[in-house]
């Protein structure tokens, strides 16, 4: 999109770019404060740019409208709500606050000693890219001033700055070898060194960040949920209610119900009674929980902190009941309450 961006006097690149802006920020709100500003910074003053670029992001804008028309909603109405509930309201306050360091925390403690050395190298990328360089800066300050922080907010962020440090990493090479006077034959052993060097780093982030399995520090919730909605016989599934944002619908291969244990389920501390245990015929609960006797472990998943938070999976033959009495105690029907 930057490149795009950057062909201004293209008018197809131009048009393109626009589009791209626009639907990033639809897919994802938050990428408005790196959107914006790479468009001020990359387009300036050039009135024809801006044109082409508006132009441009309308099919996006009324794709997005339209997306919204057919869930009942107005047009761009869950942007405004977006901010009206978390920002006006402080609705985001209620998953936490942090202070404006958070983001450094979150990216020393997944790239430590690496990260002061990729920014350097990204700002050796060259001038022309700059502009992408401040944007996903500005992108990171301005969730910083948010009191609500995750380090997926700044994701593309640190993408960018990454590729940018690839490319500078890639200069800061080219220019060894000129100042040195090595022969060109060299280059490629260079290049070769330098690609096992970045595969070398993304290793050692990978495992101490625990990669994409510890995706938001849940990934072995959802994925035992997965397991259960695979065999055909699942009707009912039962979830701690603090795991409601690893676990959705949209991770299920099928429609299955979801139900959200309450603290005394969910910690051991009660016997499950016979009318919730008859709603769900699956359950994934903490280590050291146990249902009653009709259950049957299938297997335990580690987490990001290993055994700390195990998730693990218990199934029961039969199928589920006592559905109407359960109502209170569905995801959606949690969610509500809770007014979320």
């Amino acid at each position: 999109t930057a490149a795009l961006l950057a062909a201004r006097d293209n008018r197809r690149a131009a048009l393109a770019a626009g589009f791209l802006l626009a639907l990033t920020v639809l897919l994802r709100f938050h990428y408005a404060a790196y959107a914006g500003p790479l468009a001020l910074m990359v387009l300036g003053r050039d009135r024809t740019a801006w044109a082409r670029a508006i132009i441009g992001g309308l099919p996006a804008l009324a794709l997005g409208a339209a997306v919204d028309l057919s869930s009942g909603m107005a047009p761009f109405e869950w942007a405004w709500r977006n901010v009206a509930m978390n920002l006006a309201e402080g609705r985001s306050a209620w998953f936490g606050v942090s202070d404006g360091s958070a983001y450094l925390h979150f990216i020393m403690g997944r790239m430590f000693p690496f990260a002061p050395p990729i920014v350097a190298l990204a700002l050796l990328a060259g001038r022309r890219y700059w502009p992408v360089l401040v944007a996903a800066a500005f992108n990171i300050a301005a969730h910083s001033l948010i009191a609500h922080k995750e380090y997926r907010f700044i994701w593309l962020s640190v993408f960018l700055i990454v590729v940018l440090a690839a490319s500078g990493s890639v200069n800061a090479l080219e220019r060894l070898h000129r100042d040195r006077g090595a022969a060109p034959a060299r280059l490629p052993l260079g290049i070769a060194l330098l690609c096992l060097g970045w595969a070398a780093l993304s290793l050692a982030t990978f495992a101490r960040s625990g990669g994409t399995q510890s995706f938001r520090n849940g990934s072995q919730w959802a994925q035992s949920a997965i397991e259960a909605a695979e065999r055909p016989g699942t009707c009912g599934i039962g979830l701690p209610n603090w795991d409601i944002q690893h676990v959705g619908q949209a991770f299920l291969p099928r429609p299955v119900e979801l139900y959200l244990l309450q603290d005394d389920l969910r910690l051991g501390r009660k016997l499950f009674p016979p009318e919730v245990t008859a709603a769900m015929n699956a359950l994934v609960l903490a280590p050291g929980v146990r249902p009653p006797a009709a259950y049957r472990l299938m297997r335990c998943r580690d987490g990001a902190k290993g055994a700390a938070d195990r998730a693990c999976l218990w199934l029961r033959e039969g199928g589920c009941t006592n559905l109407e009495a359960m109502k209170g105690m569905t995801y959606q029907a949690t969610l509500r309450a809770g007014d979320m």
